[in-house]
C-alpha cells in the first residue's frame, strides 16, 4: 500500500504563519531581556543582544504580514533590512558567547551593499525578477559566519547545543542555495521561478521558524556555558588555576582504576615547596 502526498491539498496560511511566529519571537525577546537581568547572570550582554534581536524578528514578521496593505518599502524592505540585522545580531551573541571577534566590516557591507540593491530592485526599478537572489544576498554572509564560528567552537568544546547550532544554519544555508540554484535552473530570480510542492513548504517553514529553534538552542548553549564555568570553579584553585584537593583526589582514584584495569604500575610525585606562602602574598 503507497502513500501519496498530494501538495495540491496543503494549504499554507502564510500570513497567520508570519504573526504567530513574530509574536512568539518577540515574546522570547523579552525572556531573554528578563533572563539577562538576573543578578550575577554571567552572560546578561549576550542575552540582551539575542533579546533585542528576537524582538526586531517580530517587527519583521509583522511588517512581511502586512505586505500589500502597507507600503513596499517597509513591508519589503525594511521588513528584510530588519530580519538581516537580527541575524547580525545573532552572530554578534555567539561571537561574545565563545569570546570570538566578530567580522563587523564583512557582514555590514553585505548586508548594506543587498540592502541597497534590494530598494533599487523593488521600489527604483519596480521589478521582481531579482528578489529571490537578493534576498540570499542579505542574509547568506551573516548565517556563513554564524555557522563558521559555531564550527570552530565545536572542534574545540564538543557540547550538543553547539553541534545543534550548526545544525540550524546549515539548514538555512542549505535551504539558501536551494532556492538560489532553482532559480537559476528555471532562469528567473523572480518568486516565478522558485519550484512549488512539499519541498518548497518545508524550506519556507525552515526559514520562517529559525529564529525560534535558534532561540531554543541558544538558551541551552548558555545554560551549559554556565555549568562549564560553574564546574571549573568547583574544581579548581582560584588563584593558582590547578585542580583543587577534592578535584586531585577524584581524579587520582579514576587513574588508579585505570591502571589496574589494564595491569599498568603508576607513579605519584609529591612536591613539598618551602615558603610558598610568599608566591601567594605576591
Amino acid at each position: 500500500m503507497g502513500l501519496e502526498w498530494d501538495h495540491r491539498n496543503v494549504h499554507f496560511d502564510l500570513v497567520s504563519s508570519l504573526i504567530s511566529t513574530g509574536a512568539l519571537a518577540a515574546m522570547m525577546g523579552i525572556w531573554m531581556l528578563l533572563a539577562s537581568r538576573v543578578r550575577d547572570e554571567p552572560n546578561a550582554p549576550e542575552l540582551r543582544i539575542w533579546g533585542f534581536s528576537c524582538l526586531l524578528f517580530g517587527v519583521a514578521y509583522v511588517l512581511f504580514s502586512a505586505r500589500g496593505s502597507i507600503d513596499l518599502v517597509l513591508s519589503m524592505v525594511l521588513g528584510n533590512v530588519l530580519f538581516a540585522v537580527a541575524y547580525c545580531g545573532f552572530g554578534w551573541a555567539i561571537a561574545r558567547l565563545f569570546r570570538r571577534p566578530y567580522p563587523f566590516a564583512v557582514v555590514g557591507i553585505s548586508v548594506t551593499a543587498a540592502s541597497l540593491a534590494l530598494y533599487v530592485t523593488e521600489i527604483v526599478i519596480a521589478t521582481t525578477q531579482w528578489r529571490t537572489l537578493v534576498l540570499v544576498v542579505i542574509t547568506i554572509v551573516p548565517w556563513i559566519v554564524s555557522y563558521l564560528q559555531c564550527s570552530r567552537h565545536w572542534r574545540a568544546q564538543r557540547l550538543p547545543s553547539v553541534m545543534a547550532m550548526r545544525i540550524f544554519f546549515a539548514a538555512v544555508i542549505l535551504v539558501s542555495v536551494t532556492r538560489t540554484a532553482a532559480s537559476v535552473i528555471s532562469g528567473s530570480f523572480g518568486y516565478e521561478g522558485l519550484p512549488t510542492g512539499p519541498g518548497f513548504l518545508l524550506g519556507t517553514f525552515i526559514l520562517l521558524i529559525s529564529p525560534i529553534l535558534l532561540t531554543v538552542g541558544f538558551f541551552v548553549l548558555c545554560a551549559e556555558q554556565a555549568q562549564e564555568v560553574i564546574r571549573q570553579m568547583a574544581n579548581t584553585d582560584a588563584l593558582t588555576g590547578i585542580l583543587n584537593r577534592r578535584s586531585v583526589l577524584a581524579e587520582a582514584e579514576r587513574r588508579l582504576a585505570t591502571a589496574r584495569r589494564h595491569g599498568r604500575e603508576l607513579a605519584c610525585v609529591i612536591f613539598d615547596l618551602d615558603r610558598f606562602k610568599t608566591v601567594n602574598d605576591r
